[in-house]
């Protein structure tokens, strides 16, 4: 059976492809998000990619897998891209090489200068794992940033380091097992993105492209639920009230969009750039194409 193991990155359609493709495809023997049993497998996943030894259990991650690699499909897919969010990502890495030694590994990367709106649209505007009483409060992008690049090990800054991951995944499966795509080649040159995919996974890329082409998960949060969180942010004693009354028309109309402020865009870059230069270099990647740092 083939194997792959698809770690990310974050804000690349991986859910698009869970959901679209790893999940339905008759080929595909899919263990991840919005796999058949995800509620009976969930905290055995969070506990391989985030946790210590002493939570992990090895043998039953082991029966796990076993039983997703003994399908009679032709490749089994393993996707989970909190893998490049987590603070040990070599203690994964060695995990997955025990349970799927013969596996390529995937990693799709973004150019960071427009992966910090998206994450920021999606996830930094609202603060999260804090007491209910602060829950979902607003947070203006450059506050957000400035705490994030200040514990970088905590925050999404190293989950974009993507020449970090492809090194340490390199040492356990092998450079020439370590396939990098480009997010945005999936706009600008799908043919290629879906070819490259299909020739990892052993599906024709055709398949691929019908199946997610056109389609779109997790919609990003709407301008209208922007403006009203940051106004909410100065008088939040009427947020979860008012939330509640005018919550589903919220939602509507236009995505939000922002840019990154301008006093950033070079703290963002210079963080990136050796990084990505290197990862470019060994991979004959073209990242100045598609304005990545370097």
């Amino acid at each position: 059976m083939n194997q792959v193991i698809h770690i990310g990155g974050n804000k690349t359609a991986s859910t698009l492809f869970q959901r679209e493709l790893f999940a339905v495809h008759p080929a595909i023997s899919y263990l991840g998000e919005d796999c058949a049993d995800y509620k009976q497998v969930k905290d055995d996943i969070h506990a391989l990619v985030h946790e210590d030894d002493s939570f992990y259990d090895e043998p039953r991650m082991q029966d796990i897998f076993h039983r997703y690699l003994r399908s009679e499909k032709a490749v089994m897919v393993f996707s989970n891209e909190d893998i490049m969010t987590t603070r040990h990502p070599s203690v994964c890495a060695a995990r997955l090489k025990k349970l799927m030694p013969d596996a390529n590994v995937v990693m799709v990367i973004r150019n960071q200068l427009t992966t910090w709106p998206s994450w920021y649209v999606n996830h930094g505007a609202y603060l999260k794992l804090v007491p209910s009483r602060y829950w979902k409060r607003y947070v203006a992008f450059s506050e957000w940033l400035e705490y994030c690049f200040r514990f970088p090990n905590l925050t999404p800054v190293e989950a974009m380091n993507y020449e970090r991951y492809f090194r340490v995944f390199s040492r356990f499966f092998g450079a020439a097992n370590v396939h990098v795509l480009l997010y945005e080649d999936l706009q600008a040159n799908p043919q290629e993105f879906f070819a490259r995919w299909g020739a990892v996974l052993g599906v024709p890329a055709r398949d691929i492209e019908s199946r997610v082409v056109g389609k779109r998960q997790r919609p990003r949060n709407s301008h209208r639920r922007m403006l009203f969180h940051r106004w909410a942010s100065y008088v939040p004693i009427v947020y979860r009230p008012m939330e509640s009354l005018i919550g589903s028309w919220l939602d509507e109309g236009r995505a939000a969009s922002i840019d990154i402020p301008a006093e950033w865009i070079e703290r963002i870059h210079n963080y990136y750039a050796d990084g990505n230069r290197r990862l470019a270099s060994a991979l004959k990647l073209n990242l100045q194409a598609y304005g990545y740092p370097v």
